[in-house]
């Protein structure tokens, strides 16, 4: 039993590093869903993929050492601060940067282990660049561009029957979906919108319901999200339920949902639309 704990904490660390791993950045996303099943969705912004100076909340790698970042107590009241000699300095020196070293050599393994999941190359903007133009050759992806810094602004469009799952985005090269927008057909004739990945913190929420299966708290976030974005659904059908504030508006040919996205958002967009 202690065995099969250790791979699932292990599967759960991973899944939840993986979650974490890329996000929306600033976007616009919208969803057209019709009663006879047709469906048009469109995403249009910045997929950002962590490097490994954000990963793990690590502060950038070119931060420098300042003796004044030293904190020393008084012997008989260790709550109160003292100056610190010159020895504690350089001690407490010493240890910050076998900390930082430390930290980043274990956050660029993890980022290139992760990263080789998606295609995605930390610090290499030529195999970015190829990647790039590799996903253009998939249906839907009609240009992605590779800015830096981990950085894709991408113009996604997709048009079709609900007759299967659809899930967006899918990346080329990876076995792995981490979900920003995915609708599912339900009987008898009703469809379910989510956008789990949308929000900046998938990653946490993802990590705090698998910590049941054996998962440890901690792991990488999303240290300064740039998400900020507005997903938009509009269908002649019937809104069942969904969670945006305003709720559904009329519109010309039906009714609009409209959900307002930001590094702060922490639930994710949700409809159930019957369609018959």
């Amino acid at each position: 039993m202690e065995r099969i704990g250790r791979i699932i904490a292990a599967l759960v660390a991973t899944l939840a590093l993986a979650a974490c791993f890329y996000g929306p950045g600033a976007f616009t996303s919208t969803l057209d869903l019709r009663k006879d099943g047709s469906f048009a969705f469109a995403y249009k912004g910045e997929i950002i993929f962590l490097n490994p100076d954000t990963m793990g909340g690590l502060k950038p790698a070119n931060e420098i050492w300042k003796d004044d970042m030293a904190s020393c107590t008084k012997a008989d009241d260790s709550s109160e601060p003292r100056p610190c000699s010159r020895a504690e300095v350089a001690e407490q020196r010493k240890a910050w940067q076998a900390e930082r070293a430390t930290a980043a050599e274990k956050n660029r393994k993890e980022a290139e282990q992760f990263g080789a999941m998606f295609g995605y190359t930390p610090g290499n903007d030529d195999a970015n660049r190829k990647l790039a133009a590799s996903m253009m050759r998939y249906d839907g992806w009609k240009s992605v561009v590779y800015k830096g810094n981990g950085v894709f602004d991408v113009d996604y469009r997709m048009a079709g029957k609900l007759d299967h799952d659809f899930v967006f985005p899918i990346m080329p090269q990876s076995n792995m979906i981490l979900p920003f927008v995915m609708t599912r057909k339900q009987a008898p004739d009703s469809a379910r919108v989510s956008a789990p990945a949308l929000v900046a913190s998938f990653g946490n929420l993802f990590a705090e319901k698998m910590q049941g299966l054996g998962g440890a708290t901690g792991g990488p976030t999303m240290a300064s999200s740039r998400t900020k974005g507005s997903f938009t659904l509009t269908t002649d059908g019937v809104i069942r339920t969904n969670n945006t504030e305003d709720g559904p508006a009329d519109i010309v040919g039906g009714h609009k949902l409209v959900w307002q996205i930001g590094p702060d958002s922490k639930t994710p967009p949700e409809a159930l639309i019957q369609l018959k």
